[in-house]
């Protein structure tokens, strides 16, 4: 196994995105959601994580709750030695 960062599905969309990721050894992972400004908007995660295959959902809120606004997002995921980047598409 080594580290994968999906794409999102669905895309676009105008509600719960899932994003699936793989972890091939326990590692610190960090996926953060930002938009077209580079500024972060959402921490989807941001723990230590065992060898495994995830999914996580995220409903297009912010940080604080709040639903943002139609447009392109970038998702990343960090983890030891890897970086990946993918975009999703919010709808309204």
């Amino acid at each position: 196994m080594t580290y994968n960062l999906s794409s999102p599905v669905p895309n676009p969309t105008k509600g719960i995105v899932k994003i699936s990721y793989a972890v091939p050894k326990t590692s610190r992972v960090n996926i953060r959601v930002y938009n077209c400004l580079g500024q972060v908007v959402r921490t989807l995660v941001d723990e230590e994580q065992k060898p495994g295959v995830y999914t996580i959902n995220w409903n297009g809120k912010d940080d604080e709750g709040r639903q943002l606004s139609a447009g392109i997002y970038f998702y990343q995921m960090i983890s030891d030695d890897f970086v990946g980047t993918k975009k999703a598409i919010l709808l309204k």
